[in-house]
């Protein structure tokens, strides 16, 4: 009903992204991001889709930018540390990760379940990390 509600677009990207249409719900995450002038969960969705498509190159802007607005107002730690993790950056993820447990992120119960996270699994710190937060390593198995 409402053209401009961000959310519904974004709830049509779960969808697109969910049938196979990446490039299709890439195109509603923009959207999405556009409209709700740039939530975290639009950089994080977006970002897994990038990756999904082989496209990891197109990530390093959206976490150029989800870091510097983290300069200068609340970032959930968590978006930023999906982000470096999709680009490689096993450390700076790491670093968020523990921003997270500071700042008492609402989003570290979905760490263990977090697909973009998978390539810390193997890491020890990953481990030490999810007995600092609380978290269980039985769903990152």
């Amino acid at each position: 009903m409402n053209p401009d509600f961000w959310l519904g677009y974004f709830y049509l990207a779960q969808a697109l992204e969910r049938l196979g249409d990446l490039n299709g719900a890439l195109e509603a995450y923009s959207d999405a991001a556009r409209l709700s002038d740039g939530h975290s969960n639009t950089f994080m969705a977006r970002a897994r889709v990038l990756a999904k498509l082989g496209r990891t190159e197109e990530i390093r802007p959206l976490l150029a930018a989800l870091t510097m607005r983290a300069e200068h107002q609340y970032v959930p730690p968590f978006a930023v540390a999906v982000l470096n993790a999709l680009v490689g950056d096993v450390d700076e993820a790491f670093v968020w990760l523990n921003r997270a447990v500071d700042a008492n992120d609402v989003d570290l119960p979905d760490v263990p379940k977090e697909p973009s996270l998978k390539i810390l699994y193997g890491d020890p710190r990953f481990d030490a990390f999810l007995q600092r937060c609380g978290c269980s390593d039985n769903e990152s198995d």
